[in-house]
């Protein structure tokens, strides 16, 4: 990255960093430029599952330092924050997870020596925000149509005034469009007694996982088949490679279960990890365990 490692006015390891009454607290590592602090660095072992008693003690060295970057790591996965929200208050999502075994590091060059640039980071993590923001409201947009929605298009379609009568009428012929369009990549398997229907909910969850693996594989890849009881999302359309379930039927008790660990039980199906989210999006924040699954998966298929 093109610091000077052995120069503790670059890299100054066990950097001072009195909390409130805590003195002597110190964090792992400071990094520096013309002797301003421009990023903190948490460090855990490459055997620890980074969680948010790690994030706590960052935001307390975040909140007394000057700097806009703050970085929990455990050699392997690195997670970027910084105080979008609030000045001088970290963030408690990060802006930015990479995996330096799994994923491309051609965007960790914002963060060199020769390239960090206060004013170009804030654009980025700005950028980065927002994309998730615009996907977020998409997503929102497609599965419940709001009204501003349906007067952009009926705009485009029609030069009459809009009356009240008229805009019900677009709601419903638009919501079935967005059925129509939704019909070519949702596989809504109907039996005759007990009809199963993809709900909205179980719809943004697709869409969400498929935004996530984007980043390593065509989206077109990832299928959705609902069943009775959840609704599976595969690799390829293929039950032997499913990356994850939706529990969705009842919006109380919202789960996703994850297939990353690999496990069989004796019968030969794989095992599943059932976790418990309070909403459709909280499934951001397994990214790491979509990604793990499905990488296997396209080891095997090579």
């Amino acid at each position: 990255m093109g610091y000077d490692t052995e120069n503790p006015d670059e890299v100054k390891a066990e950097y001072a960093c009195d909390v409130g009454v805590k003195t002597s607290e110190k964090v792992d590592l400071a990094i520096l430029i013309d002797g301003k602090v421009k990023m903190l660095v948490e460090c855990k072992s490459a055997k620890t599952k980074l969680n948010s008693n790690h994030l706590n003690q960052l935001l307390r060295y975040y909140s007394v330092s000057d700097c806009r970057i703050g970085v929990l790591t455990n050699g392997i996965e690195y997670r970027f924050f910084t105080d979008s929200i609030k000045p001088g208050r970290m963030d408690e999502k990060p802006f930015l997870i990479v995996d330096i075994i799994n994923d491309d590091l051609a965007i960790l060059e914002i963060f060199s020596r020769e390239r960090f640039s206060d004013e170009k980071l804030s654009g980025f993590v700005d950028e980065l925000k927002y994309r998730t923001a615009i996907r977020e409201k998409l997503l929102c947009e497609f599965t419940y149509p709001s009204d501003e929605f349906v007067t952009l298009i009926v705009k485009g379609v029609d030069s009459s005034r809009l009356t009240k009568y008229k805009r019900r009428k677009f709601k419903r012929l638009i919501g079935k469009e967005l059925d129509a369009i939704l019909s070519n990549v949702v596989v809504d398997y109907r039996e005759k007694d007990n009809p199963v229907i993809t709900t909205p909910e179980e719809i943004e969850g697709f869409y969400i996982v498929k935004s996530i693996l984007s980043e390593i594989i065509d989206a077109d890849r990832i299928a959705i088949r609902d069943r009775q009881s959840y609704c599976a999302i595969l690799l390829d359309d293929n039950q032997n490679y499913t990356i994850c379930r939706l529990y969705f039927n009842d919006l109380d008790n919202l789960a996703v279960a994850f297939f990353d660990s690999m496990q069989k039980a004796k019968s030969g199906s794989r095992i599943e990890e059932k976790i418990a989210i309070s909403k459709v999006s909280e499934i951001y924040d397994y990214r790491e365990k979509l990604l793990k699954t499905v990488r296997v998966y396209l080891k095997k298929k090579k």
